[in-house]
């Protein structure tokens, strides 16, 4: 019986920098603030699968693969962490017993200001590049009736990461 190769491997990364971003937002008349973090939690790349027909006078490099292949090609992973750091009492109720299933809660949508966001930056562990990975809001949402743990209201956030490779410098 033949193993299956599979199409990725895992990558292993360092994190140079993590930072939370913080955005403000306006619920009604109060402003509650909230932050988040994308966390990198899985890094994969296309595994280089050896021709049949052996590739002559083409050199490879350090980990056997052709040099021009693509090492920049990734398939992530990431857990956001969405956090209330500031909320007045008046928006605040009795937590909710779990489970809430908030796909049947109404929402209503809620105006945000990004007040702070940067990049996070991680370092590829087989080389010198590096991934910088900013989390971008693009909504956020307020469960109608519903409170967390604490008393706080829900937000339900949309967001996406936007992602640039970053070379290694050269040295001249």
């Amino acid at each position: 019986m033949s193993r299956k190769i599979p199409p990725f491997e895992e990558v292993n990364f360092e994190i140079e920098k993590e930072i939370w971003n913080v955005y403000e937002l306006e619920d009604g008349k109060h402003r509650v603030t909230l932050r988040m973090r994308a966390i990198l939690t899985k890094l994969l790349r296309p595994r280089f699968i050896e021709p049949e027909i052996p590739l002559i006078g083409v050199p490879k490099d350090a980990f056997g693969v052709p040099q021009g292949a693509r090492r920049d090609e990734f398939q992530m992973s990431f857990q956001t962490i969405v956090v209330i750091s500031s909320c007045p009492s008046e928006l605040m109720g009795q937590p909710t017993p779990p489970p809430i299933d908030l796909s049947k809660v109404p929402t209503e949508e809620v105006s945000f200001i990004p007040f702070f966001e940067d990049w996070n930056v991680y370092k590829i562990a087989d080389g010198e590049l590096k991934l910088k990975i900013k989390l971008v809001v693009s909504s956020v949402n307020k469960a109608k009736g519903v409170y967390d743990q604490f008393g706080y209201p829900i937000y339900l956030v949309q967001s996406t990461n936007a992602i640039v490779p970053v070379p290694p410098k050269t040295k001249k």
